[in-house]
């Protein structure tokens, strides 16, 4: 090197920054630039490897939910389902893609301290950016830890908490610790994002809101026990303007068509939607499918996951939500993500919508012992899937409440947390498996190992069962 440039020294050389590459510094210059790299954080999380694909796979494979159907073309990650795992084989691309994510909006929140934009704009940065940051770590710890409540103390190993992007081996932080984070994120979200609009216009269920901040905190709220919590900011988003969609379609007789769910097909954002992902021609991961639909639905992909009959037989003949699934030849495939199938490539994954608040209302309340309050959300519920309202109380008012989230939110990335949260065993009656049909709480497999490849790069992680 030496030879070739003889004055310049190897110290300077290295220096050298390339002429069509901008320093980290000159990218963030002016309010769009930061717009445009929490745009690029949004794009993260609409990605195959997260709530475009394995995340919400995650939550039903490894469930009571899911099974690799029969005519299964391939599957592309197998274990979901299989749920043999070892750090070798475990969900290394929504690690990948969580803590990418994370590097993202870390340089947003570093570098907006040397700025000194108007009020509102500086706000609204901080909101979006702070809402998915505590999303992502709540997503991390659902997936790679066990349940808040898993030790009374909630000193069992979380995921690493990551405030700066930097070359570092954080070590795994307790799961006490990783919700209070999350917790203090979504509240300083909540309050920087109230009545505040983003100057950089984008349809507003595609990006972090106060309304999205208060459900995700009424999840995070319910996972962890706080019922009250749960509820009251499950009541504070029902009563700030959203609407239930109608599932039902009727003939011109008036009679309901048993073969049609509507507002659900096109899978634009609806009266009810708070906070989703939009997936179209540009977010193309395999060149003709599209997104979810390219894991479940015969017409679009290779249906490398589908429904199991355990959740199939949970639905009634004259429930209109069975049209969320078709057979092929005998074999249920899910059809909640239409992709293409006659339709522009283009379709939405909610992330929180308004029925989950209400489901929240319902069960929080019947622990509450407001079982009015229980029935009168469930019911609404219900009735807008052509089912008759439910009037049990007590216990079989909460198994009531319960079964019905699980029909509702089926392959919308909630099953596998659900059970871990309530402390269930996961129990396939119709499975395809040798091994793995039953796996009872407590299981070292209802937390994710570590991915192999941040133990080799990390002295600092420690494994848990495996």
């Amino acid at each position: 090197m030496a030879l070739v440039f003889p004055i310049v020294s190897c110290d300077d050389f290295l220096e050298i920054t390339p002429r069509d590459v901008l320093g980290i510094d000159q990218v963030f210059e002016t309010e769009n630039d930061f717009f445009v790299a929490l745009n690029g954080a949004y794009n993260n999380i609409q990605n195959e490897r997260y709530y475009g694909g394995h995340f919400y796979i995650i939550a039903d494979a490894s469930s009571d939910n899911g099974i690799i159907p029969a005519d299964a073309e391939t599957s592309r990650v197998p274990q979901f389902y299989n749920m043999q795992f070892s750090a070798p084989v475990s969900a290394i691309g929504f690690w990948d893609e969580a803590y990418e994510t994370l590097a993202r909006v870390n340089n947003v929140l570093e570098f907006l301290e040397e700025k000194s934009f108007s009020q509102d704009v500086m706000d609204r940065i901080k909101g979006e950016a702070f809402f998915l940051r505590a999303l992502i770590h709540f997503d991390l710890s659902r997936v790679f830890a066990q349940d808040y409540n898993f030790t009374t103390d909630h000193s069992n190993l979380g995921v690493p908490i990551v405030r700066k992007t930097e070359i570092a081996q954080p070590a795994r932080n307790t799961i006490g610790e990783v919700y209070g984070f999350v917790l203090e994120e979504l509240t300083e979200a909540i309050t920087l994002l109230e009545d505040n609009d983003r100057p950089q216009a984008l349809p507003v269920q595609f990006i972090a809101s106060r309304e999205a901040a208060l459900g995700v905190r009424a999840r995070v709220y319910l996972y962890m026990g706080e019922d009250a919590l749960a509820r009251d900011d499950a009541n504070a988003v029902i009563a700030s303007g959203f609407d239930l969609t109608d599932y039902i379609v009727r003939d011109d007789a008036g009679a309901v068509d048993l073969s049609q769910i509507a507002n659900w097909s096109s899978r634009a954002p609806t009266s009810e939607s708070i906070f989703e992902v939009e997936v179209d021609e540009r977010d193309d991961e395999y060149p003709g499918l599209d997104g979810l639909a390219g894991y479940y639905q015969k017409d679009a992909g290779s249906a490398v996951f589908g429904p199991n009959l355990d959740i199939i037989n949970l639905y009634a003949a004259d429930d209109v939500r069975r049209n969320w699934y078709q057979q092929d030849n005998g074999i249920w495939h899910v059809n909640k993500y239409p992709g293409q199938g006659g339709l522009p490539l283009q379709f939405t994954t909610p992330i929180v919508r308004l029925t989950e608040m209400y489901l929240i209302k319902a069960e929080t309340c019947a622990r509450l012992n407001d079982e009015d309050g229980a029935r009168t959300a469930i019911n609404l519920i219900r009735g807008r899937a052509n089912q008759p309202d439910i009037n049990s109380t007590g216990n079989q008012l909460l198994n009531d409440i319960l079964e019905e989230r699980r029909r509702e939110l089926a392959f919308e990335g909630h099953r596998f947390f659900d059970l871990k949260r309530l402390q269930q065993d996961i129990v396939r009656n119709d499975c395809s498996l040798t091994v793995n049909c039953v796996v009872p709480y407590g299981d070292k497999l209802m937390a994710y190992p570590i991915p192999q490849e941040e133990i080799d790069g990390n002295s600092n992680i420690v494994q848990e069962g495996y």
